[in-house]
């Protein structure tokens, strides 16, 4: 890899070195190495200062041991090995990091990246999360447990042709993700497949590298009323999340007590990510009819102008898994 590549981003200055700036950053750099005891020829080293030993100290040995390019953090040169090229940076331990993570493709920018916080749960959260994202994906995904009869008289179709436009209509959702501003609502009755769609595309998004937060019904006003009513820094930080996450997904809309602050709140968090157009999903087992009364004019308005609206029919999956 070539010099320029692994410092690409870095503050740097070049304290000695033979030929130009140009050609001393077009250098092949064979290794990078921070052990006096591995260096090669022509290597990259980078001189640590340690509780004891600090290979500062030591710049001629290492140009005799064949070091190409020494990275310090204090100026200082070899006057009498001028091939030998120094860089200087602010700190050789980050810059060390820094040159790894070039060296290796950044691999750190291809991960995943779940942040769990708080006090009570972490280590169960953190399973729980790795348990659906194993296996609530579209890997996972069958349409076995969705039967070709009865037709749903609203939909005028089946439970498995249901299914099938939902699949269908979340595969175009994370095509588009970065394109188009849409939104999700899927509804229908209990164990029908509502919430894991929700978490087939939440994965899909954070393989991509989108933010994605989860609540359900409760845990979105359990939230908001803590940081309204009590001040919770935490909870003020999530409400602050809420609305400039890529991807919010708000679970079993309906299971939580419904009441005037509940209806207010689902409004302001609706309206204030359409208006940042951040996409949202919503699962409920309400039907339009229930939603409409349960939570007002505005908020019905707001979810049939702005979601695709997808109803999923048939028997309940879970209890279908059980009697297999």
């Amino acid at each position: 890899m070539k010099l320029e590549q692994l410092l690409d981003g870095l503050s740097f200055q070049i304290l000695q070195g033979a030929g130009s700036r140009e050609e001393i950053l077009k250098k092949e750099i064979p290794a990078i190495v921070f052990d006096n005891r591995k260096v090669t020829k022509d290597c990259l080293f980078v001189c640590v200062k340690g509780m004891k030993y600090d290979s500062h100290e030591h710049l001629p040995e290492l140009a005799e041991a064949g070091a190409g390019v020494i990275v310090v953090e204090r100026e200082m040169t070899l006057p009498d090995a001028p091939d030998v090229t120094v860089l200087l940076v602010d700190s050789t331990r980050y810059a060390m990091a820094f040159m790894a993570a070039a060296w290796y493709g950044h691999p750190a920018e291809k991960m995943k990246i779940i942040g769990i916080t708080g006090t009570k749960g972490k280590t169960t959260t953190t399973y729980l999360v790795k348990s659906i994202l194993e296996n609530e994906n579209f890997n996972t995904l069958t349409l076995d447990y969705y039967s070709d009869t009865p037709i749903d008289p609203s939909t005028r179709r089946s439970p498995l042709d249901n299914a099938k436009l939902a699949v269908a209509a979340c595969h175009s959702f994370i095509e588009r993700f970065d394109c188009s501003f849409e939104n999700l609502f899927f509804y229908g009755c209990t164990g029908v497949g509502k919430t894991f769609l929700s978490n087939c595309v939440a994965k899909a998004l954070m393989d991509s590298g989108h933010s994605v937060l989860y609540f359900t019904s409760f845990q979105l006003f359990n939230i908001l009323e803590e940081s309204k009513f009590h001040q919770n820094a935490d909870a003020k930080q999530q409400e602050n999340d809420l609305f400039t996450c890529d991807l919010l997904i708000i679970d079993d809309l309906g299971t939580e007590l419904t009441n005037s602050f509940s209806v207010s709140q689902l409004f302001l968090c609706l309206n204030e990510r359409l208006l940042r157009r951040k996409s949202t999903i919503i699962s409920s087992n309400l039907d339009l009819d229930k939603l409409f009364d349960t939570y007002s004019e505005r908020n019905f308005s707001r979810i049939i102008s702005n979601y695709t609206l997808l109803k999923l029919t048939g028997a309940d999956i879970r209890l279908q898994k059980r009697t297999k």
